[in-house]
């Protein structure tokens, strides 16, 4: 198959439309299009068709989750979770301040 156009996407800001011979239409990000060197005139073959497919598939899907989880929380559960992550990284350094030793100032 041969790319016939390559345009951004009018609605989605990180997406760019691949047109495909035949009427065929992938959408993919940015960061695809550069890695698999996508140009205009440039013959897919079926594998690499079938490959960006898929992972046009996954990135659109992690894409409604993580938009799914954003609006199904409530300000007060982002903040608690915001919170515990703190918690969790200063509890991650306090086994590094057993070994250290006591003369270290942590706080300098």
């Amino acid at each position: 198959m041969r790319i016939e156009r390559i345009e951004k996407s009018k609605h989605k800001q990180e997406r760019v439309l691949v047109f495909l011979e035949g009427g065929d239409l992938l959408r993919i990000t940015g960061a695809e299009l550069l890695r698999f060197g996508l140009y205009k005139g440039m013959d897919l073959s079926p594998a690499l068709v079938v490959e960006l497919q898929a992972k046009a598939i996954r990135t659109s899907s992690a894409a409604r989750f993580a938009t799914l989880l954003w609006r199904s929380c409530s300000r007060r559960r982002l903040r608690k979770l915001t919170r515990s992550t703190r918690r969790t990284r200063s509890a991650a350094s306090k086994p590094t301040r057993s070994w250290l030793p006591s003369n270290f100032d942590l706080t300098a």
